[in-house]
């Protein structure tokens, strides 16, 4: 039995404006920032689209929080205690620094869900960590 000790097969980066040879079977870019670029672009299927310039993309996420803050602001009801709110998102902000892990304040029931919608009200609201938070994203769990 011989052992084949030719060099692996030389192939080219996946993201087409890069396109730089390399030799590692086990993946389909030329280095791990385009290997995150080529999969996150596979995921939402935009390949073959040119990258967002950055001013688009400040542009976006500012119209995203925006959009979000309305959500927020439709959902509050009058009858909402607005400083019990407040001192809930001091509350974080609070532990943010002290800890140093960061916080958030996390809506238990979602102001946006396919199965319910919740209000941003004081008893609606939690403290959690950021990666608590992440992992729940806009899932509602019922206990």
């Amino acid at each position: 039995m011989t052992l084949n000790n030719a060099l692996p097969e030389t192939q080219h980066c996946a993201l087409p404006e890069c396109n730089k040879p390399f030799s590692n079977w086990r993946r389909n870019c030329c280095c791990t920032s385009h290997q995150a670029r080529y999969s996150a672009k596979m995921r939402w299927g935009t390949l073959n689209e040119p990258d967002r310039s950055k001013e688009e993309i400040v542009a976006y996420h500012r119209q995203w929080s925006i959009e979000k803050q309305k959500r927020t602001k439709n959902a509050m009801p009058a009858w909402a205690n607005k400083a019990a709110i407040r001192s809930i998102y001091e509350e974080a902000a609070g532990l943010t620094i002290s800890t140093g892990v960061k916080h958030e304040v996390d809506h238990i029931v979602p102001l946006t869900n396919k199965l319910v919608c919740g209000l941003h009200v004081e008893h609606n609201l939690r403290v959690t960590t950021f990666t608590e938070n992440r992992q729940k994203s806009n899932k509602f769990v019922i206990q």
